[in-house]
């Protein structure tokens, strides 16, 4: 949940209220942690809180932040790894447009929508996101980390993932 949940007095998924986080800035201690181990990890994917960081980017939370995405994770750090949204079914953004979520996230420079719950991202016309000029770059890193899984997962016709070894009856 980066830029991290520390002074954050509640849960996200079941509440918009106690969500906001006055202290953390882009040079405190509360984000050097999350910092240092996406710089000396690389992990391929990193998942944005559904919190405000006030200090940071008071207009937006986290997942819908372009200063705390495309500014600080992406300039500052030069992560190019996937960015995932925190669920999209969470009580914190129940008053955006659920049609607009994913939009926002990608507008952002986010990735890859988490959803859940019957929680809808993009709309039932989802050309809005398709046309969208960002979408290229989400579409050829999410195929990249599925190469890396080495082919081991599957889409099902349905659209369910399913993974190959258990398919083959390996797992």
């Amino acid at each position: 949940h980066y830029p991290g949940l520390g002074a954050v007095t509640d849960n996200t998924d079941f509440t918009a209220d106690g969500i906001l986080d006055t202290t953390t800035t882009l040079d405190g201690t509360e984000i050097k942690a999350f910092d240092t181990t996406i710089d000396q990890a690389n992990p391929a994917m990193v998942m944005m809180a559904l919190a405000t960081y006030q200090a940071i980017d008071p207009n937006n939370p986290a997942v819908f932040s372009s200063i705390i995405i495309d500014g600080h994770l992406r300039g500052d750090l030069g992560y190019d790894g996937v960015v995932i949204s925190d669920s999209m079914s969470a009580a914190a953004v129940s008053a955006y447009d659920t049609t607009q979520l994913g939009v926002k996230l990608v507008e952002a420079g986010g990735d890859l929508v988490c959803i859940g719950d019957g929680a809808q991202a993009v709309g039932d016309d989802d050309d809005g996101l398709v046309r969208h000029e960002h979408v290229e770059r989400p579409v050829d890193l999410v195929l990249v980390v599925g190469v890396q899984a080495r082919g081991r997962l599957v889409q099902q016709h349905d659209g369910s993932v399913l993974d190959e070894r258990s398919r083959d009856g390996d797992a």
